[in-house]
């Protein structure tokens, strides 16, 4: 009897566990991202996704083929997901810490783990200027850096302001904020991976 209870228990932690990978995200608000900026180049412009990153475009295209338009996004629980479906969103943003990634915003299945040394909170969005807040921010400002791609010179890559200038090994980035836009009917999509890892 014992082990029969032990064995129900583990099932349902397991159950649990693996529901918490997957965000319900039917009763939460869904946005777009849109650029605050100086530049007037990017301006308005609304952030994609696509190969494990978020993006602008000056031309206003989308180098994701199955998800054309601007990414929808969520906040649960202070992380940062893009909107696969209001039962089924497991593609999650993060900041890629490491040495390589220079605070670059990537976005990673959740479903096979976090790579490391990605930081996947806290995001939230401020109630007055809707803009997209990381860390503990006391001001209700968060800045992001938008740098040429390398493959790509009319598409940003974006990336987080650590207070210390451009990204390193980045030129001709510009400064910016991210404004959140609701969605009345947003619209799902599984965004296109690199290898199923950033």
């Amino acid at each position: 009897m014992k082990f029969t209870t032990l064995t129900l228990l583990a099932g349902v932690a397991a159950s649990v566990s693996a529901a918490a990978l997957t965000p319900k995200a039917a009763a939460l608000e869904k946005f777009n991202l849109e650029v605050s900026s100086w530049d007037s180049r990017l301006n308005g412009k609304s952030i994609t996704a696509s190969n494990n990153k978020l993006k602008v475009s000056l031309s206003d295209s989308t180098e994701d083929e199955g998800c054309n338009g601007p990414a929808t996004l969520f906040v649960q629980y202070q992380a940062l997901f893009l909107y696969n479906g209001d039962y089924e969103s497991f593609q999650q943003v993060a900041v890629d810490r490491s040495e390589d990634g220079q605070d670059q915003l990537q976005y990673f299945t959740n479903l096979h783990g976090k790579p490391q040394p990605f930081q996947i909170k806290p995001w939230s969005v401020d109630e007055y200027s809707r803009n997209l807040l990381f860390g503990d921010v006391l001001l209700g400002l968060t800045s992001f850096w938008a740098c040429p791609d390398s493959n790509n010179e009319d598409t940003l890559s974006i990336y987080l302001d650590s207070g210390f200038g451009e990204p390193a090994g980045q030129h001709d980035c510009v400064i910016l904020q991210l404004k959140t836009v609701p969605q009345g009917a947003p619209q799902a999509c599984e965004y296109s991976e690199f290898n199923n890892h950033p």
